[in-house]
């Protein structure tokens, strides 16, 4: 995921593709959250949205900037070593890949209401 969203915003960023980064962790923390809401609704037997679990944001703020940090130090400087590895990828391919990468970004908004 982090290769097709920092290919589409190179001119913006450059190699340096922090929107990918921050991409990415939007995702896992939504990713997180959604399953956090799933377990929940499974295990309290209720209805999606008829109890939801309110992260403090005294909690989610410092978890959300370690992800962040952790995500920076693990895909820094390896926009090269990725475009290698998926850069002459046929074009059906790119579009399948880049479907994906769509479905997974917005899969997690299901179970949280925004």
């Amino acid at each position: 995921m982090f290769y097709r969203v920092a290919k589409a915003y190179m001119k913006f960023d450059g190699k340096n593709a922090i929107t990918a980064v921050i991409s990415v962790t939007l995702f896992e923390i939504m990713s997180l959250m959604s399953l956090v809401l799933f377990f929940e609704n499974i295990l309290l037997n209720t209805a999606l949205g008829e109890h939801a679990t309110k992260i403090p944001i005294w909690i989610l703020i410092p978890f959300a900037i370690g992800i962040l940090i952790f995500n920076y130090l693990k895909f820094k400087n390896k926009y090269d070593e990725y475009d290698k590895k998926w850069g002459n990828e046929y074009k059906r391919i790119k579009r399948v890949k880049g479907v994906f990468v769509v479905i997974l970004l917005v899969a997690p908004l299901y179970y949280i209401s925004i």
